[in-house]
């Protein structure tokens, strides 16, 4: 018997049979997957509009004048915080309030007694020797009226461009033109003398203004109307003003007195003790003494506050221009109005 013959294979199918199945599957595996982002992200976005129109709704948004009204609060509020930093910081001695390195109390006291009509080129030695001779030749210039007008007819020989005044002057703008950015000067002089009141006028002291550094034209005006109509140098008094009137500037502002004279105490006080007492008061204060005439008796002045002696002329403005120079302030807490915030009142910056 014959053995039955296999079934014949089956004919592969074509490879272009494969290709919609397989394309089929591809478009399942991306498309599900976008479809579901898309969905999520249409969700999400609705979501978003209705809570921005819920929030719109309940709370409304400020029109200008009310934003420019809370800005301002929050500038007050954020003063006040910096302010009890720094008041903390004190009591607490951990670090001290700094000032701006361009923020300065400058007391400027000018010297207006009578000898500053002696020429700029007489310096106090020779100014002795004419004391002496007016006084063996006409009697004393201070206690006799023949030796007082003779003194005074000697003085006006000199032309006012060549006298200690001009001296002075030039000195004390050679100081304002170093002083920093942020500067405020209280200047002084000595009180003019009137014989109706010679007693309240012979040894006083007068103030001038106070002026802010931009105020320059105004100062030097000021300065130029000084004259030397003081009958005496009040050096002591004069300093115990200037040092009252720069002892209540911002704390830690430094605080200078700048005294630009030609002679000594002739008012019964003791400059030199002045200075210390003011320095006891203050630690902060430095006194710089410009010599217009070369009294080295002015020294201790500047030494008692830990100043400077000196020289009238062109090295005065760049000398004041070093001892005013201060190293910038380190571990220290800002005063708010400098600390980058607009002061109360000031317009919000855009």
């Amino acid at each position: 018997m014959t053995a039955a013959a296999p079934p014949p294979e089956p004919a592969p199918r074509p490879r272009r049979s494969l290709f919609i199945p397989a394309l089929a599957a591809a478009a399942l595996a991306v498309g599900l997957p976008l479809a579901a982002a898309a969905t999520w992200l249409g969700l999400s976005l609705s979501g978003y509009v209705a809570a921005a129109d819920a929030r719109a709704a309940i709370c409304r948004v400020a029109p200008d004048d009310e934003r420019g009204r809370l800005a301002e609060i929050e500038r007050d509020l954020r003063r006040r915080i910096a302010a009890a930093q720094g008041e903390l910081a004190r009591r607490q001695g951990s670090c001290p309030v700094c000032a701006p390195v361009d923020a300065v109390d400058v007391a400027l006291v000018v010297d207006t007694s009578l000898s500053m009509k002696w020429p700029a080129s007489m310096d106090a030695a020779a100014e002795a020797q004419a004391m002496e001779r007016i006084r063996a030749e006409a009697g004393d210039p201070l206690t006799t009226r023949a030796g007082n007008d003779r003194m005074i007819a000697e003085m006006d020989r000199t032309p006012p461009a060549e006298r200690r005044m001009a001296a002075a002057r030039a000195a004390a703008l050679a100081a304002l033109d170093v002083l920093p950015g942020r500067a405020r000067v209280h200047l002084f002089s000595f009180g003019r003398f009137e014989a109706a009141r010679a007693e309240a006028t012979a040894c006083s002291v007068a103030p001038a203004g106070v002026f802010a550094h931009a105020d320059r034209s105004r100062l030097v005006a000021a300065l130029n109307g000084l004259e030397p109509w003081a009958s005496g140098t009040p050096l002591a008094h004069s300093i115990t003003r200037a040092a009252e009137a720069v002892r209540g500037r911002p704390a830690g502002t430094p605080g200078f007195a700048i005294v630009v004279t030609d002679g000594v105490e002739t008012c019964r006080a003791d400059p030199c003790a002045a200075a210390r007492s003011a320095r006891e008061a203050d630690p902060d204060l430095a006194i710089l003494v410009v010599d217009i005439a070369a009294n080295r008796q002015l020294a201790c002045l500047a030494e008692a506050t830990g100043g400077r002696l000196l020289p009238s002329g062109a090295e005065a403005g760049r000398m004041i221009a070093e001892a005013l120079r201060l190293p910038p302030p380190r571990g220290c807490i800002p005063r708010p109005e400098h600390a980058g915030l607009a002061p109360a009142g000031a317009p919000a910056r855009r």
